[in-house]
């Protein structure tokens, strides 16, 4: 006779099986709803398109006008893309016209292209075969199966379609405006390109950071480490478009004014490295730290000084950006002047 432990014990192990069993039984019903949904959609919008690759469709393949690079299988693509439901839904864009045409504009998103890594880690599946074969300058618009969102590789398309969980099939507008095998470089030969033409060629002032002085300072005595100092600021893209600042005016023309900001100085709390300087906003009571290519700024800096820093994404958000404001691998540009506390 079994014990109520052993009991016990079986009725949990038959539960999880029935669980599992259930789970894949959800899996295998979601995917096949997801083909049939798509093999409709096919044969109604593009009857006799078929599959490439591990299973995408391509809808339309624009070449770049002329001779151009193509696309490695390793280094980063610079491109903008749009993507849509079966419906036309957009679901999400780079481009600020479509994002306007469909209402979901917003000043302190960014628009305009981003990287994508060539890394099977972190690259779908279909998007490594939608690039398959692209070059800069060319646009291709493809449909992406929901079992092909993934970075798990499988030896056939039977074996993605079984193993996904993902419920959305997607459209992809995409345009390569550039590609590199090394997008730090890119970025330094961008910045430094960028700087020539408003200031002069110049080197920087330490790997991937430069700075130019807009305004001299009253001295050039060095702050000490527990100094405080008040700033005005304004950050931007290299293509000039301001993200974020402490000035009602520059906010209120870039579109970014937010009525529950503070527009003062911020007060800058100095130290012994640049590392640990801190900035605390106006209307706040607590001090953060700041990206580093901000604070590199402010360290070549001296009283009343007015200048620019531009720096690649190493000293800014690195490769992950930051909630749709600050893409990835971004060099950004930032404007300081020193003030009086107001």
């Amino acid at each position: 006779m079994k014990s109520d432990g052993m009991k016990r014990t079986a009725i949990i192990l038959c539960g999880l099986a029935i669980l599992a069993g259930c789970a894949k039984k959800q899996t295998e019903n979601i995917n096949k709803v997801n083909r049939d949904v798509l093999e409709a959609w096919l044969a109604k919008n593009y009857p006799g398109v078929t599959a490439s690759g591990p299973g995408i469709y391509i809808l339309e393949d624009v070449p770049p006008a002329g001779e151009a690079r193509e696309v490695g299988t390793e280094g980063w693509v610079y491109a903008d893309y749009t993507t849509t439901g079966l419906d036309g839904s957009v679901t999400n864009t780079t481009s600020e016209e479509i994002a306007r045409k469909v209402k979901t504009f917003s000043n302190s998103k960014y628009y305009g292209p981003v990287f994508q890594s060539l890394d099977q880690s972190v690259l779908p599946v279909g998007i490594e075969a939608m690039l398959s074969g692209m070059k800069v300058g060319g646009r291709r618009k493809a449909v992406i199966p929901a079992w092909l969102v993934t970075t798990e590789r499988q030896s056939s398309a039977d074996k993605y379609l079984d193993a996904s969980t993902e419920e959305s099939t997607q459209i992809y507008d995409l345009t390569i405006t550039d590609y590199t095998s090394d997008v730090y470089t890119w970025q330094k030969d961008k910045i430094s390109e960028h700087f020539a033409s408003l200031y002069g060629a110049a080197d920087p002032v330490e790997e991937g950071f430069w700075y130019h002085q807009l305004k001299a300072p009253d001295n050039t005595e060095d702050y000490s480490a527990d100094a405080e100092l008040y700033i005005n600021y304004i950050g931007r893209y290299l293509n000039g478009k301001v993200f974020d600042t402490n000035i009602r005016n520059v906010a209120r023309d870039a579109g970014i004014e937010n009525s529950s900001t503070v527009y003062k100085p911020a007060k800058i709390s100095w130290a012994s490295e640049y590392t640990d300087i801190k900035m605390t906003t106006s209307g706040s009571s607590t001090s953060s730290s700041i990206i580093s290519g901000f604070a590199l700024t402010l360290w070549q800096m001296h009283p009343h000084e007015k200048g620019v820093g531009m720096f690649w994404s190493n000293l800014g958000y690195g490769d992950s950006g930051q909630s749709g404001s600050i893409p990835a691998y971004c060099p950004l540009v930032f404007e300081v002047e020193i003030v009086d506390n107001q």
